[in-house]
């Protein structure tokens, strides 16, 4: 039983802390409730044993998840892992920042270095196909890819003034009803560049393999050396405070 409905970045991370203990335990079955905004997560990442039922609907070992804390819990029956608060009181380890999701590797005693790996997914080319169709973004033009929003909506946030500034049209990613943070991948590989705050689609860039993406802070009048992600990511990616 995983604590960890959002977001959706921390889910797509935390990947391999919970397949790694599928593999290595006795605890072959997952259950991952996750928020509304996100419970179409099953219809993508499929195959692995893992079940992102919504976190509002029924799903078994429901008391458990509601009435665990912040410790893990282990029975015979279920291992409660509440990724959503596990920290360590220093901050991560790795690199001193309290805010990294490292940490959750750090508590767990696993690296984090192979994250990838453990995120798979399928795509739906039909769904990212009507998105672009419903944007008017031809795929075989030159554009960019804008994403000014990060946290969880509906409370998400916005940096304003994100500018590429290369003579291209950019298309601006935005909340659209109905519309799965999976739909994008299709705008996004056929990209010129993409211009992004660092949020859950940096982690969908990295699996994409792409090279042009620049990642904007969320923590704007901090001088931010991206510390606490960086270094899980393409080297070729240039990074803004």
């Amino acid at each position: 039983m995983v604590k960890q409905p959002a977001g959706a970045g921390d889910i797509f991370f935390c990947q391999k802390i919970v397949k790694q203990i599928q593999a290595n335990t006795q605890y072959k079955k997952v259950i991952w409730p996750v928020a509304d905004v996100y419970s179409y997560l099953g219809d993508y990442m499929i195959g692995d044993g893992i079940e992102y039922p919504n976190v509002n609907e029924e799903f078994p070992f429901r008391d458990v998840y509601f009435s665990g804390g912040s410790d893990m819990m282990q029975s015979e029956d279920v291992l409660y892992l509440p990724l959503q608060h596990i920290h360590l009181p220093s901050g991560c380890t790795c690199h001193g920042s309290f805010g990294s999701l490292h940490q959750k590797y750090n508590v767990m005693n696993m690296d984090y270095d192979d994250w990838l790996d453990y995120f798979t997914y399928k795509r739906d080319a039909g769904r990212e196909q009507a998105l672009a169709d419903r944007l008017g973004v031809d795929l075989g033009s030159r554009y960019n890819v804008v994403n000014p929003n990060y946290a969880t909506h509906p409370g998400h946030l916005v940096r304003h003034g994100i500018d590429p500034g290369n003579g291209y049209p950019n298309v601006i990613v935005d909340i659209i009803p109905g519309t799965t943070l999976f739909d994008w991948l299709g705008v996004f590989e056929h990209a010129q560049e993409i211009h992004t705050v660092e949020t859950s689609f940096v982690y969908l860039l990295e699996s994409l393999h792409l090279d042009d993406v620049w990642v904007y802070s969320k923590w704007q009048g901090i001088n931010d050396d991206f510390s606490y992600m960086r270094d899980n990511f393409n080297r070729k990616w240039r990074y803004i405070p």
